[in-house]
C-alpha cells in the first residue's frame, strides 16, 4: 500500500498544473493496469478537475464531494455541449455547463442521463480504502467528447 501511495504522490508531483491534476499514468503498472486511483483526501466539496491522455485526446474529468460528503464523479462535457469544448464550472452546491449555462446540482451528479441533453457525462467509479478507482476503460470511453 505504501508502494501505490508513494507512486500516486510522486505522479501528483510531477504530473500536475495549476489548473488540473494529471492522474496519467495511473499507478505503477505492476499494481494495478486498469484502474486509476484518487485520494480521497484530495476531494472537496470544490470540484478537481483532472486529465488523462489517451490516443492524442486529453480527457477531461472532475471529482467533488456533494453536501453529505458522497463523492462524484463525471466527464468535463456531455453528450449536447461537448463539441463546444467548454466543460463545467462550479457555482455553489451546483455545476454549471459553461456552453448552455444549465445547471446541476452536485446531488444529483454520478448517475447516468437519464433523458437527453445537457448532462455531465457519468464516469464509473468505486471507493476502494482510502481512494477512488476508476477504470481506465471507462476513462477511455469518454475519448469522443475530447478528440
Amino acid at each position: 500500500m505504501r508502494i501505490l501511495a508513494l507512486g500516486i504522490l510522486v505522479l501528483l508531483i510531477l504530473g500536475c498544473t495549476d489548473t488540473a491534476k494529471t492522474s496519467e499514468p495511473a499507478v505503477d503498472a505492476a499494481l494495478d493496469a486498469d484502474y486509476i486511483y484518487l485520494e480521497l483526501g484530495d476531494i472537496g466539496t470544490a470540484m478537481t478537475h483532472y486529465e488523462y491522455d489517451y490516443n492524442g485526446a486529453r480527457i477531461k474529468y472532475f471529482a467533488l464531494r456533494d453536501s453529505s460528503g458522497e463523492i462524484k464523479v463525471a466527464f468535463d462535457a456531455c453528450e449536447v455541449c461537448y463539441k463546444s469544448r467548454k466543460g463545467y464550472r462550479q457555482e455553489g452546491d451546483a455545476v454549471v455547463c459553461n456552453n448552455c449555462g444549465l445547471k446541476f446540482s452536485t446531488e444529483d451528479l454520478g448517475i447516468k442521463n437519464k433523458a437527453a441533453g445537457c448532462w455531465p457525462a457519468h464516469l464509473p467509479h468505486m471507493i476502494e480504502g482510502e481512494y477512488v478507482k476508476i477504470s481506465k476503460k471507462d476513462i477511455e470511453s469518454g475519448a469522443r467528447f475530447f478528440a
